[in-house]
């Protein structure tokens, strides 16, 4: 109805999940790249969870763009199945023939004999189930058994489950601890921030042809407010702003027409609710559950918390836990939330075309016929000690490690030849900053840190008694173990067992180039471009990336597009933490968890 009148080419807020508006958030880019990941893993689960809203869909559809011709995709959308009607369901998504009324046995059988014929043809099956949350104790089970179909090298079915929170909450029940050992990749999606916010409704507006400055500073600080930073109200309330722009022959969004819109989206009481909670916060619906998780935000220092259903909320001890967020450490959603000004202050620092902080930790799909091959182990690796039977309990007064005196950041720093003192004035990564490194705060699974392919202080809280321990990954032995630093000792312990007990958060420490602030653009002007395209000649021999060295020139992004492809990461032109790292690793002496450097380097000439 507006389109035409703001000259738009479509409608820029729709609540269809249309790949095309996909927004990149530091989230959402995590997103798919477990996604990814966890479909090159051989068979069992992947989870991808989120709040109503958030853009779950948008990203495996997105996703779902991306996969190689030799994957063949099933996807059931309505989970309120019988178990019979669940694997028919699953039979007719793929094609598979079977007599009606066979019962599940011979329906099974039938899959069966389907999937062992992709897989002698070098194909493989992936399943996506959308709404997992419904899914009830016995369906879920019934897809642990469906993922027992093998042979004696590979798994026939991968899994993808798609749902809001509650499924972590049933995947993590007593019931279902085998199917939880399955689970490969896992990422809970959050609402945005407000700087993301301002870069969502940026990124939306370019794509239909609209300019910046169509809403004001003010109303979008309104707009992350009232949203919640939920995208799907985010399009709700815009398009209906934009609307009533049309009405009144306004040809910006005001607060005045903001408020309005929220208030005929969300309704008078909503509104109300919204307006006094904080940008990304839970929504009153969520109720005590919470309220509880907001206390809990506001004595977090230690990178957003842990996962929902974590027995522990503390931050790692070396870290400090008062005042303000470190220089140089990535914000979290508590900490851009206590800096954001009210609804009628003036606007963050990022302008409306400021695109936000982005990772690109994403790999490649691979390619029709590759075969899929776990990474290699370090060179070298020293006979794996044994963990102690009880090294998942109680933890505490187990050497000095694990007490005040920064022990857990001590390992992380020796591996980069530093020295942390054992008493600092300071935080670790605030002295970490003063020796050229800086922390990374992040949450994923065992595969994000594969890739990063540095070591990593992991957070994890005991079986007996909820109490946090720390210990640092140092690398993965020949065998599939987990090499880790804890305590003052060196264990090796199976992949399941870490899992039983690690929160999924850990800490990295990288060396940033001078000056670097935030994920690179094409267009971008700063001198962490002219390090990129500096290292970039001198790797690939192109020395005309030089001439123009201080912007992120079509050349430059062509670079590292193929750089990209070159040395597994997800090809998309930006250039985020993870392209740093693996630029600085070929450039640089760094602590790594495997020694693949050398075969990305000689492809790239």
């Amino acid at each position: 109805m507006y389109q035409s009148y703001f000259n738009f080419s479509e409608a820029p807020f729709t609540i269809s999940p249309n790949p095309r508006f996909l927004y990149l958030s530091e989230r959402h880019r995590e997103a798919l790249a477990h996604l990814q990941y966890g479909l090159q893993e051989n068979g069992g689960f992947i989870l991808l969870t989120g709040e109503v809203g958030t853009g779950k869909t948008t990203v495996w559809r997105c996703l779902a763009s991306q996969i190689p011709d030799n994957v063949h995709l099933a996807v059931v959308l309505n989970p309120r199945l019988t178990e019979t009607d669940l694997v028919e369901s699953i039979c007719d998504e793929f094609g598979v023939a079977y007599e009606a009324g066979c019962g599940l046995k011979r329906l099974v059988d039938a899959l069966n004999r389907h999937l062992l014929k992709l897989h002698e043809r070098g194909e493989r099956a992936v399943l996506i189930v959308e709404e997992a949350q419904n899914l009830g104790a016995a369906l879920l089970e019934q897809l642990r058994l469906l993922t027992n179909l093998e042979t004696d090298e590979s798994k026939l079915l991968q899994i993808v489950l798609i749902g809001q929170p509650e499924l972590l909450d049933k995947i993590d029940s007593p019931d279902l601890r085998q199917l939880r050992q399955r689970v490969t990749a896992r990422f809970h999606l959050t609402s945005l921030d407000a700087a993301e916010v301002r870069a969502y409704i940026t990124h939306r507006l370019s794509i239909v042809g609209a300019g910046p400055g169509l809403f004001t500073d003010r109303s979008l600080l309104r707009l992350a407010k009232r949203s919640g930073g939920i995208p799907r109200l985010i399009n709700l309330i815009c398009d209906r702003a934009l609307l009533g722009c049309f009405s009144e022959n306004k040809n910006r969004v005001d607060t005045r027409i903001l408020e309005q819109a929220s208030r005929e989206v969300l309704g008078e009481k909503t509104r109300k609710a919204q307006a006094r909670a904080p940008v990304g916060a839970p929504t009153a619906r969520t109720g005590l559950a919470a309220a509880g998780l907001a206390l809990l935000a506001i004595g977090i220092w230690f990178y957003g918390g842990p996962r929902p259903g974590s027995p522990d909320a503390s931050a790692p001890p070396p870290v400090q836990a008062q005042g303000p967020a470190m220089k140089g450490a990535v914000a979290n959603d508590e900490t851009l939330l206590a800096e954001a000004p009210q609804a009628e202050a003036s606007p963050p620092s990022p302008s409306p075309a400021s695109p936000p902080i982005a990772h690109t930790l994403l790999l490649q799909p691979p390619a029709a016929g590759t075969p899929v091959t776990a990474p290699p182990a370090m060179p070298h690796a020293p006979a794996e000690p044994a963990a102690p039977a009880d090294w998942r309990d109680n933890v505490t007064g187990r050497g000095p490690d694990n007490g005040a005196d920064n022990g857990p950041y001590r390992a992380l720093f020796g591996l980069w030849d530093i020295d942390l003192p054992r008493e600092l004035t300071e935080s670790p990564c605030e002295y970490a900053l003063r020796h050229g490194l800086d922390c990374w705060h992040r949450r994923g699974g065992l595969g994000s840190i594969e890739r990063a392919n540095r070591p990593a202080l992991l957070k994890m809280v005991a079986r007996r008694d909820g109490h946090p321990f720390y210990a640092v990954l140092e690398g993965f032995s020949a065998s599939g173990l987990v090499r880790l630093h804890l305590a003052g000792e060196k264990i090796a312990v199976a992949r399941n067992e870490l899992d039983e007990v690690w929160t999924g958060e850990y800490t990295l420490l990288w060396r940033r180039p001078s000056g670097y602030l935030n994920t690179l653009y094409p267009g971008d002007k700063n001198d962490t471009v002219r390090w990129v395209a500096r290292q970039l000649a001198t790797l690939t021999g192109d020395r005309s990336l030089l001439q123009h060295a201080t912007v992120y020139t079509a050349a430059l992004e062509s670079r590292i597009r193929n750089f990209q492809r070159h040395c597994g990461l997800f090809v998309d032109g930006l250039v985020g933490k993870e392209t740093l790292i693996r630029i600085h690793s070929l450039v640089s002496k760094a602590p790594l968890l495997r020694d693949d450097i050398l075969s990305c380097r000689s492809r790239l000439g």
